[in-house]
């Protein structure tokens, strides 16, 4: 019995400090050599201290095995404030468990952000230095946000456009940090927003720098573009796939078609080369490889593609193997709440609850519009429901005594109660497949981006409703609530859409994690389309056509003076036979 405490002793040690999987199936293993010994005493009593010692060093020699295999895994995903990192995260956390190293790449004001989060907890951080002062950085944040609110497209596209060009600059500041770039030299593979491309010029250097490939993976958070689609390899077809971008959904009508194509097929290649230009010109600069194929566009960059996306949510559209679907990599069965949280929606009674989140760009409405945030607080008090409010800032007015306010929301966990009867909030890509994987209707108020193409897709399969802050008054906003909470068809077809969407082998994060460890394993080549080795005539067939054209062209040539030549003959005979017969006669 000693020994067998002590061999039990030594496995939930090992299960303990262990991270990999590998180590829960050596722990199964002790538990079988348990039941052994408890079968033979005898044989057990004859095991000695050195037995025992040697068994220990056998699974030490295991474990240290198993972690000289993983992999080191960058996350480049910008300066790590916003949400694209914490989609990356959870994808990190599962490589962890899998036994790889993982490090995020993040900015100072993103450190102080998530350095003390605990879902960041199995992540290492590398810091680079901002190319602005942090408070600048954070004020070109603030002025972007102020853009998603005003009328103005062209404001908007102004603010993108320099939120690209600081985006740059911050990569020019990693790529300058010697000693930060020292740092990354093991990395193998690099998982990264194709929004922020510096992983491509992170690649390049670790490969002239340490002579060895790095693989590439394409992390997609938000809702794929055409693009994205085409670089991959994948076709594309705009009179039924709307882009990215663009807030239509399908079925679309002849001007929406005509939009989709437009915004699609002319306009994104020439947008596409103007982001992507500053990099190649500083990698150039700085006498790295080139850091694109043929030009410099992305067109079979990347090893792999993953999409935040999943065909229950999204409007069906052919890929390539390099593909994958992972949407709801945030998702997760919902965990206990707080007691305040609990008692809340038990008082809630046969109402229920609403949950109410704008994201970070609350306080500015408060600031810029108030109007808004008093619209919805007076459509909430009319409503028998409660209402969980996120609400980072205080509002200059007084609330209805229905509604409960927090700074942060369990935002996932709260649509995991069964008290939740609607989901109110801006419209990101996260929230959507969170309310789809606990089944709760969705009203949606986008701000800016994708957000409108979420609200396209909510209504397209009718989960939920969109109010449009170009439209709004607490009238709008009341009604709309009503309809979706006293038609159970909303609530009926995001139940459906929940089954569907859970019923999968693996989690989305798992998926992820398992093609990005067989890509860092055997590379990506043989997934890659080979669309990208064929020039435009190749892939249009226009050789091909133009071919068979000049044979058709031939063909009804030959066959056009074919016939003259019969009916040439036939004349001949014709006219012959008659004078013959005129003689004759």
């Amino acid at each position: 019995m000693i020994l067998q405490h002590d061999i039990f002793s030594v496995s939930t040690h090992l299960f303990r400090i262990g991270r990999a999987i590998q180590i829960r199936t050596i722990y199964s293993f002790v538990g079988q050599l348990q039941i052994s010994c408890t079968c033979c005493n005898k044989m057990a009593l004859m095991w000695s201290k050195i037995s025992q010692v040697r068994l220990v060093l056998l699974f030490i020699h295991v474990l240290m095995l198993n972690e000289s295999q993983g992999m080191d895994i960058l996350l480049s995903f910008g300066s790590g404030k916003d949400s694209h990192l914490l989609v990356a995260s959870y994808v990190g956390n599962s490589l962890v468990n899998r036994g790889h190293n993982v490090t995020a790449l993040v900015g100072e004001l993103g450190y102080r952000y998530r350095s003390g989060d605990p879902h960041f907890a199995n992540l290492t951080f590398q810091v680079y230095t901002h190319s602005l002062p942090p408070e600048e950085v954070k004020g070109l944040e603030d002025m972007a946000v102020d853009a998603m609110l005003e009328l103005s497209g062209l404001r908007f596209f102004e603010v993108v456009h320099m939120l690209n060009m600081h985006a740059f600059n911050e990569c020019r500041a990693v790529m300058t940090d010697k000693d930060l770039l020292r740092r990354l030299e093991s990395v193998e593979v690099i998982v990264l927003d194709p929004a922020w491309p510096c992983g491509l010029l992170i690649k390049s250097y670790i490969e002239s720098k340490m002579k060895q490939q790095v693989r590439l993976v394409a992390l997609i958070p938000y809702v794929t573009s055409a693009f994205i689609l085409r670089d991959a390899g994948s076709p594309y077809y705009p009179a039924y796939r709307p882009d990215g971008l663009t807030g239509l959904a399908y079925p679309m009508t002849f001007s929406q078609r005509l939009f989709n194509f437009f915004f699609s097929v002319i306009m994104i290649k020439p947008m596409e080369l103007l982001f992507l230009a500053p990099y190649c010109d500083l990698a150039s600069q700085l006498g790295l490889a080139p850091i694109v194929r043929d030009g410099c566009h992305m067109a079979g960059t990347y090893d792999l593609y993953l999409f935040n996306s999943h065909f229950t949510t999204e409007i069906p559209y052919p890929t390539m193997p390099n593909v994958m679907n992972v949407g709801g990599l945030t998702v997760h069965p919902a965990q206990n709440l707080d007691k305040n949280y609990t008692d809340y929606l038990e008082q809630s009674g046969e109402h229920g609850v609403i949950v109410f989140t704008l994201g970070h760009v609350f306080a500015t409405i408060t600031a810029k519009k108030p109007e808004i945030a008093r619209f919805f607080a007076e459509a909430f008090g009319r409503l028998p429901q409660r209402v969980l409010w996120q609400m980072p800032s205080e509002l200059p007015f007084p609330l209805p005594p229905n509604i409960m306010t927090g700074r942060w929301l369990p935002q996932n966990d709260l649509l995991g109660a069964s008290q939740t009867r609607v989901f109110v909030y801006h419209g990101g890509n996260n929230g959507y497949h969170e309310a789809v994987y606990h089944g709760v209707p969705i009203v949606v108020f986008p701000i800016n981006a994708d957000q409108w193409d979420i609200a396209a897709r909510v209504e397209a399969k009718g989960i939920g409703k969109m109010i449009s802050k170009y439209n709004v008054n607490a009238d709008i906003i009341y009604d709309t609530l009503t309809e979706v909470l006293n038609n159970d068809t909303y609530a009926n077809n995001v139940k459906q859409l929940s089954r569907v969407f859970r019923d999968r082998p693996m989690t989305p994060a798992e998926t992820a994690a398992f093609w990005i460890e067989h890509i860092g394993r055997h590379g990506g080549e043989y997934l890659r389309s080979p669309i990208h080795s064929l020039n435009t005539i190749q892939y249009l067939m226009l050789d091909v056509i133009a071919f068979l054209t000049v044979i058709a062209v031939i063909c009804i040539i030959l066959i056009s003076r074919l016939i003259k030549c019969c009916c040439r003959c036939f004349c001949k005979r014709s006219k012959s036979g008659v004078k013959q017969s005129k003689k004759d006669d």
